[in-house]
């Protein structure tokens, strides 16, 4: 597999890797206009979703407007995959934070004189999933591309360092400014910060590894591609282990935050203030897991057992997350985000360079097509059952969901798990 960045030699030992170069050109700019990005983003977020409890007062009425956010997920990926595999992802990059810079821009101006309006609203998050999709899509394409040959662990800690340190900084803001200057604010800046990120992905220079039948696109290519990923996908059970678990559990994770954006609001002795502090939490603890990865490499051999571990402690942790006091709470948060970031980081770089560079668009959009629909209908179900029973009994029905899938892909398929592990971990 061939890597595109300004460093061309692999590390074979530890005491090289320890001196690789993780911060080349393009890997700046690409964490700087993400840093840039999800600043807006988490105040954004943060915002509008306590706007939509408020104005229904119904968790699944909240559920949907997340589902809106998820529908172009379910069709986009087919599309973009072959695009990104085919055509310059770089580009599609600046265009997908470009396109979402405008669309914050025109809601957060539309808030400024209108009143909310839950259908238009409703409808509006469904373009604005086309712009995060495709975004997103175009970001785990590229990134790979920028990172230097054996920095794959380190540069995928200070990926996953961005959110967690952001949200610690972000979440308190956001609740104060939401209280002092309102909603529309939060929007307009996200707006100008997506604009900002999309100048700085602008400046990315990475040449993308295409054969010459891989040029230009046409209903046949698209066929072709597609039948060529799934024949790939058929064969590798690891991988497809690993893409069903990430997808119940991402799945889980969506579908339960309108059932805890309720219990902070409805639950005597909790607010909306409370529930920032308690995700800075978990960002606390995401960022200590990055933090020990970008320092220490894990071993091939050690990544499948410690995931394991990380994956069944995490899922019992949110099982038991509302039956504590705020201040276990809050330390329950701090174990899930260490656990968390961590295996994140291990099983990204992974299956990165496990996969054909020629085929990472394709692939990763199969993987987000999986992650979403699954996505949607937990957030159906769990949007339903959080207007039938507690918070409590949401979080606990999730976490046994979730130790189940486990079982049946990861420790069930252990030997195709491990495969990823051992061919994609450079020790």
């Amino acid at each position: 597999m061939k890597n595109n960045t300004d460093q061309t030699k692999t590390p074979d030992d530890s005491s090289s890797r320890s001196s690789v170069q993780v911060w080349n050109r393009n890997f700046t700019f690409l964490i700087s206009a993400t840093v840039c990005g999800a600043a807006g983003g988490i105040a954004a977020g943060y915002a509008l979703s306590f706007l939509v409890f408020y104005e229904t007062e119904s968790v699944f009425l909240s559920a949907l407007i997340l589902l809106g956010r998820l529908i172009p997920s379910f069709f986009l990926p087919l599309l973009a995959g072959p695009i990104l595999d085919r055509f310059s992802r770089s580009k599609v990059l600046v265009f997908s934070d470009f396109a979402n810079g405008i669309l914050y821009l025109i809601l957060g101006i539309w808030l400024c004189f209108w009143e909310f309006s839950y259908t238009a609203y409703l409808l509006y998050s469904i373009i604005l999933g086309c712009a995060a999709c495709l975004d997103e899509l175009a970001y785990d394409a590229v990134a790979p591309m920028t990172m230097t040959p054996g920095s794959e662990q380190k540069s995928y800690a200070v990926s996953a360092l961005v959110y967690p340190t952001l949200n610690v900084i972000m979440m308190p803001v956001a609740g104060v400014v939401m209280n002092a200057v309102g909603i529309p604010a939060l929007l307009l800046a996200q707006g100008v910060l997506s604009l900002i990120a999309a100048l700085l992905d602008a400046q990315i220079r990475v040449v993308q590894n295409r054969s010459s039948e891989k040029k230009g696109f046409s209903f046949k290519a698209w066929k072709s591609d597609l039948a060529e990923t799934f024949e790939y996908l058929r064969q590798e059970s690891g991988l497809l282990s690993m893409f069903s678990y990430s997808a119940v559990s991402s799945g889980l994770t969506n579908a339960c935050a309108p059932s805890l954006i309720a219990f902070f609001s409805i639950t005597p002795g909790f607010n909306a203030i409370m529930y920032s502090f308690f995700s800075v939490a978990e960002c606390l603890g995401r960022m200590l897991g990055s933090g020990r990865q970008y320092l220490f490499h894990m071993k091939a051999k050690t990544c499948y057992r410690f995931s394991v571990f990380a994956l069944l402690t995490y899922n019992i942790l949110d099982g038991i997350l509302l039956l504590t006091s705020y201040p276990l709470m809050l330390v329950n948060r701090f174990m899930v985000g260490a656990l968390g970031s961590t295996t994140y980081t291990v099983r990204t770089a992974a299956i990165q360079a496990y996969i054909p560079d020629e085929m990472r668009g394709r692939i990763n959009s199969f993987q987000f097509i999986l992650f979403y629909v699954m996505t949607g209908i937990m957030v159906l179900i769990f949007g339903f059952l959080g207007d039938l029973v507690s918070p409590q009994w949401v979080m606990a029905i999730a976490s046994l969901t979730g130790i189940l899938c486990l079982s049946l892909t990861w420790i069930r398929n252990k030997k195709g798990s491990e495969k990823v592990f051992i061919e994609g971990v450079k020790d």
